[in-house]
């Protein structure tokens, strides 16, 4: 009766129910009203289980699908905030069939979701750069984080406003790659002490792992732990050997200025010449090996013929340089000479050529010019030529002094006679005078050239 009434609830008061069925035969056939009020109770009771059970499943359902609704809003990332997105999510019927409350306690779990996730690929991303050998115990946050910050994964985690940060992640795992580092160190070196390995600078990881594999025992070293170890005791050796070097390279130096120094030494000595001498030295004594000491020597010795022989060449350059530069300045001079010569012989063709007194009488008077410039410098010269005019005046001064001496008793008709031979005498005095001055100013010409040191075997040829 109670199942069949659709008006009851898990709220409905015994009051209701009484005037319900207070007019049914199966409500009056229960005698006790204390019976009938626990048989409604215990129903009322029971209904409001269910009520519960399917409010609670009704609930868990919404949430189900309000969380898928929050995992497929892209929109939502780790450093999302509920103020910013509240309105877009509640515009959305599978938000709004949820109290407020609980739809900022299901989005903050959704972030912290999102948070985990991003720090569980950071964490697959560090072991995938560990298995490649990017990422091993000596690696440095600085260093790592320049390779990664611009991946999707690290920009992630980063974007996370709670939990472990990318370097707090980093470092987890730095430490135990460290903790395993040291473990394998160890066993590393007491393989090679017991190996009695002698590593040398030029061995190979592979070389290093073939020896110690039989004494490194297991668990197996990684690769990555094997290269740090080996690189490590590598570099001491290096290091080791450079400090050796540097000391033999300074015993040389002190070896090889003694040679330098001792001046008996010549590119044709011989280290069994001065063995016993250079021996008792305390550079020789230092080195301790006499091949090496022989080695310096020899070098040395050759050093000494290679600059006798440098020498030998720079000399027999220089012989050459000097020849070449004597027959270079022998051919310009006879170049010069040459062409010379060729304008020489043009003026002289040219003047031949010019006709009339006029035209000679002008060549004199420009090469007279020219001449008196040249010579304008030259005070010997100058001197010396007005000596010598000085001379010619007085000889034609005294022949016409005793000219009239000897015509002056001579009568007017054989003057007369005499004049036009005299005219004649005139003019052939005039054109020698013009040619004996045009052979003067050859002459004064070329000796010119010569008191300039330029055309002194053209002289002599003509």
């Amino acid at each position: 009766m109670l199942e069949e009434c659709s008006e009851l609830t898990s709220s409905t008061r015994w009051g209701k129910v009484e005037s319900i069925f207070e007019h049914d035969e199966r409500f009056k056939a229960v005698e006790r009203d204390r019976d009938r009020r626990d048989m409604f109770e215990n129903y009322v009771e029971e209904l409001q289980k269910k009520e519960r059970a399917k409010t609670m499943e009704e609930r868990k359902h919404n949430i189900m699908e309000y969380r898928q609704f929050l995992e497929s809003c892209d929109f939502i990332k780790a450093s999302s905030q509920w103020r910013k997105v509240q309105d877009r999510l509640e515009a959305d019927e599978r938000c709004s069939r949820l109290e407020k409350i609980d739809r900022l306690e299901f989005f903050q779990e959704e972030l912290r979701k999102t948070e985990r996730k991003n720090r569980d690929d950071f964490r697959k991303l560090m072991e995938e750069h560990l298995a490649a050998g990017t990422l091993t115990a000596k690696s440095h946050w600085r260093d790592y984080c320049m390779k990664v910050k611009d991946l999707p994964t690290y920009l992630a985690v980063a974007s996370n406003t709670s939990g472990s940060t990318p370097k707090d992640l980093f470092e987890d795992v730095v430490e135990e790659l460290q903790k395993q580092y040291h473990e394998d160190k160890t066993r590393i070196k007491d393989a090679v002490k017991l190996g009695k390995v002698l590593l040398t600078s030029t061995w190979k990881l592979e070389d290093f792992k073939t020896v110690i594999s039989n004494d490194i025992g297991s668990p197996p070293i990684s690769d990555a732990n094997l290269k740090l170890v080996f690189d490590e005791l590598l570099e001491r050796v290096k290091e080791k050997e450079e400090k050796e070097a540097k000391k033999r390279k300074r015993l040389a130096d002190d070896f090889s200025h003694l040679l330098s120094s001792t001046k008996e030494i010549t590119p044709s000595s011989k280290w069994e010449d001065y063995k016993s001498l250079l021996e008792g030295s305390q550079e020789c004594s230092a080195i301790g090996e006499e091949s090496f000491c022989k080695e310096i020597f020899d070098k040395h010795v050759m050093q000494l013929k290679e600059l006798a022989k440098e020498k030998e060449r720079k000399r027999k350059e220089e012989k050459e340089k000097k020849e070449k530069e004597r027959d270079d300045r022998e051919r310009r001079r006879t170049k010069q000479r040459r062409e010379k010569e060729v304008e020489y012989e043009r003026e002289r063709e040219e003047r031949l050529k010019k006709d009339g007194l006029d035209g000679e009488i002008a060549d004199v008077t420009d090469i007279h010019d020219s001449k008196e410039k040249k010579r304008s410098g030259k005070d010997d010269n100058k001197k010396h030529r007005k000596r010598h005019h000085s001379d010619e005046d007085h000889a034609n001064g005294n022949e016409n002094d005793r000219s009239k001496r000897s015509h002056g008793s001579s009568s007017d008709h054989k003057k007369s006679r005499r004049a036009p031979g005299h005219e004649s005498d005139t003019e052939s005095r005039h054109r020698r005078h013009k040619r004996d001055h045009r052979n003067g100013s050859r002459r004064s010409g070329d000796h010119d050239e010569l008191e300039d040191g330029e055309f002194g075997d053209v002289g002599e040829s003509r």
